[in-house]
């Protein structure tokens, strides 16, 4: 059987994972004092050296290293200090002598401190060395055997501490892992593997992350503290045991796509917080009535009570899937990394009584039957369900539950209703018609509204700030957003499945990722909204005849707005200042991208890939890296647009962009830095690109240009009939007429973002 299952704040927190700073020093400036200190690893006569790289058994020899390469004298690499290099610290790869790294110092390396690749079974060790603010792990093996990692020390490193890779019946003993930005410890289709006794602290994901195929790897007697997400994760693994750990502020999870793989895993004398952490697979009858527990995990169970426990700075304080007749009853939830209690494909779920404080997602359902929630308190966190149909989201029962002391309103196939005083801390409306909802104040909460299959509402004028999602909106129509506050939060503004929604003039900004989310859409107006200093402003995905206007979209971290697998929307009247990239759009086609103003944009103002009959016409791009990039993009109309002082090209096409106009545009001493090699202001790689009107041989308008305009790149194209004098007027069409166009894509950015970002604010994905 295959598990459906998402977990929103698993790809969320992904997304989230902050970056560190990494203090750079000179091998001059490096005080071995400072290294030491507090250190339980004491390092003596080291000594400054440039990057070792092996290749070969006779490497060691060669470069002087002493030993002989066999058991009892093995080669011997130690007491060195390398820092401030260009590549990797250590790098040996494909040999089978015996050797030791020992004793060294490796830090501020752009790459990985020690990495080897390819070793022989067993003749490796990595012993007593300091790896810390590296770019990428601290130590790396890959498709090696039986390699001992071994009292070392490894922190704030960009990626994990440690990592195997591609390995098997390698051994992770005694290290100190801390401060990495990813795990301390990293199993990744590494199998048979052990980690024992090591100390895993404050790492951005885990303490210990064993996933993709690491099967059959042993956990035991490991101390995993306040790490951001995870203590110990097992993810799409089909089996492993953890024994004897103690964690605390985190704790486990478990995720394989297979059920029954779950029957697999084994955990045993494992303390979370000082408590027991319970696992249990196919179990029935359970009864957790005595304060024992830090931490539950339950699968494929039935007669399941918990009561009076206390799931405290943990991960996620209860786990129940595919489980039937649950009485979670009296318990005290509070200060959970991700939620407190999540029931996923159960059956009769009874939550009575329950305190919930100080977390993302508080009560988390997902195709759950005949649930009744009764007598909860939530403070700062609330009530997140996922359901496909109002059928499913009709079952449950809700009675005097009460979120940051007003009363959690669940509205479930009612009509003709206004809420117009804030009694509420967090609103649910099920097939509900003709509502008005105006004046609420709901944050710090989990969704401030959820509207799914319903019609003809209208929110305005509410304060939704500080949630997991402000308003999120599914299969519904004819709703209206209007000047409402959605800041602060994961997402301000989330739309699914919807046609005729109307967002008008709302505040969505100081988001952690997108101030507006919008997937599946059809026939929708995004206007006069603000969506500042969020992650990315707003995001398309396959949306239709949407008009987008008005808006806007500055100061966002990545992307003033992206657009995928979208076709017939208007851009028209934005504003896209000092965002990384200011409009993107990929897989999307009969766009048109009228009248924007598009400047100061780290990157380029439109960045326009794999698309085509885009229509980009009296715009404003300045001031930015690029005015227009197409890649893979054709049959595109760049015209009448106003291209100034961008650093590079005012127009940029690449070799696949074909059969794209571009005439009766000015351009402005673009390419001013003398960064690229030609003199041009744009530039074409493609093919059948037509830089002039061929009804009219009217060109563009190049500042300091002649009568010829010679445009640089491979295609040899030129503008054979430029508009050269400054007092020539170049009037817009009065009314722009669609005509096809095309985009490019170069992603220097990594989408995982986005797909995290995409999975982590959509409903869980079940397989």
């Amino acid at each position: 059987m295959k598990v459906k299952k998402i977990h929103v704040q698993l790809l969320l927190f992904l997304s989230l994972l902050s970056f560190l700073m990494i203090t750079s020093n000179s091998i001059n400036n490096i005080s071995f004092s400072n290294i030491v200190k507090d250190d339980p690893y004491v390092f003596s006569n080291l000594t400054a050296r440039s990057p070792i790289y092996i290749y070969s058994n006779t490497g060691f020899a060669s470069q002087g290293f002493p030993g002989s390469g066999t058991p009892s004298d093995p080669y011997i690499i130690e007491n060195y200090i390398i820092a401030d290099e260009t590549n990797y610290g250590i790098y040996i790869s494909g040999v089978s002598v015996y050797f030791e790294i020992r004793n060294c110092v490796i830090t501020n390396l752009p790459y990985t401190g020690i990495r080897l690749a390819g070793i022989a079974s067993g003749v490796a060790r990595i012993y007593n060395n300091t790896c810390y603010n590296n770019g990428d792990r601290g130590i790396h093996v890959i498709a090696s055997l039986n390699v001992t990692i071994e009292y070392n020390r490894c922190y704030d490193n960009w990626n994990a501490g440690i990592e195997i890779y591609s390995s098997s019946n390698c051994t992770v003993i005694d290290n100190l892992c801390e401060r990495n930005n990813h795990a301390g410890i990293e199993l990744d289709s590494s199998s048979n593997c052990t980690v024992i006794d090591n100390l895993c602290e404050r790492n951005n994901l885990a303490g210990i992350f064993v996933h993709r195929d690491a099967n059959n790897c042993t956990i035991v007697g490991n101390e995993i503290n306040d790490n951001y997400i995870f203590g110990i994760y097992f993810e799409r693994s089909l089996s492993g045991s953890a024994f004897n750990n103690t964690l605390n502020n985190n704790g486990y999870w478990v995720y394989t796509e297979e059920i029954e793989n779950y029957a697999n895993f084994v955990f045993e004398n494992n303390t979370i917080n000082g408590l027991k952490f319970g696992y249990f697979f196919n179990v029935n009858s359970l009864n957790f009535s005595i304060p024992e527990y830090g931490q539950l995990i339950i699968y494929e169970s039935e007669n399941i009570l918990i009561k009076n426990q206390e799931f405290i700075n943990t991960t996620i304080g209860v786990y129940i899937f595919n489980c039937t007749s649950v009485e979670i009853e009296i318990n005290n939830f509070s200060n959970l990394r991700d939620t407190g209690l999540m029931i996923l494909y159960s059956d009769t779920c009874r939550i009575i009584g329950n305190d919930f404080s100080n977390m993302d997602l508080g009560l988390y359902f997902e195709h759950t039957l005949n649930v009744t929630v009764n007598d909860n308190t939530f403070e700062n966190c609330g009530l997140f369900a996922v359901e496909d149909s109002v059928e499913d989201y009709s079952a449950y029962n809700f009675n005097n539950n009460f979120v940051n002391s007003l009363k959690l309103g669940v509205f479930i196939n009612e009509k003709d209703i206004s809420l117009n005083a804030p009694e509420y801390g967090e609103l649910f409306l099920i097939n509900c018609t003709n509502f008005n909802i105006q004046n609420q104040v709901l944050t710090h909460t989990t969704y401030g509204i959820l509207l799914f299959g319903c019609d003809y509402v209208n929110i305005s004028n509410s304060i939704i700030d500080y949630n997991f999602i402000g308003i999120a909106v599914y299969a519904s129509s004819n709703i209206t957003i209007e000047d409402n506050s959605l800041c602060f939060s994961t997402a301000g503004l989330y739309i699914e499945g919807c046609s005729n929604i109307y967002a008008i003039g709302n505040n969505c900004s100081f988001n952690d990722f997108r101030g507006i989310d919008v997937y599946f859409t059809t026939f929708s107006e995004i206007r006069e909204n603000t969506c500042q200093n969020n992650t990315q402003g707003i995001q398309f995905y396959v949306v239709h005849n949407t008009s987008i206007s008005g808006n806007h979209l500055n100061y966002n971290q990545d992307f003033g707005s992206l657009m995928f697998y979208s076709e017939e929307n208007e851009y028209i009247d934005n504003e896209y200042l000092w965002n990384y990239f200011g409009l993107f759009t990929r897989y999307s086609e009969d766009l048109l991208i009228y009248r924007n103003k598009i400047e100061n944009n780290g990157n380029s103002a439109l960045y326009l890939v794999d698309s085509s009959r885009i229509e980009v016409s009296t715009n404003n791009c300045s001031n930015n890296m690029y005015g227009v990039r197409l890649y893979s993009t054709e049959y595109c109309q760049i015209i009448y647009n106003t291209f100034e002082r961008n650093s590079k090209f005012g127009v940029s096409l690449d070799l696949r962009s074909h059969h794209n106009v571009v005439h009766h545009n000015y351009f402005i001493d673009n390419n001013y830095d003398g960064s690229t090699s030609s003199i041009s202001q744009a530039v074409d790689d493609g093919y059948n690109n037509t830089w002039y009107d061929i009804n009219t041989f009217e060109g563009n308008w190049w500042s300091g240009g002649g009568d010829f305009y010679r445009i640089a790149g491979v295609a040899g194209s030129v503008d054979p009939f430029p508009l050269n004098a400054p007092d020539e007027v170049i009037d817009p069409p009065s009314t722009p007429e669609e005509t096809s166009f095309n985009s490019y894509i170069i992603l220097i950015f990594s989408f995982i973002s986005l797909s995290f970002v995409h999975y982590l604010l959509r409903k869980n994905d079940v397989l």
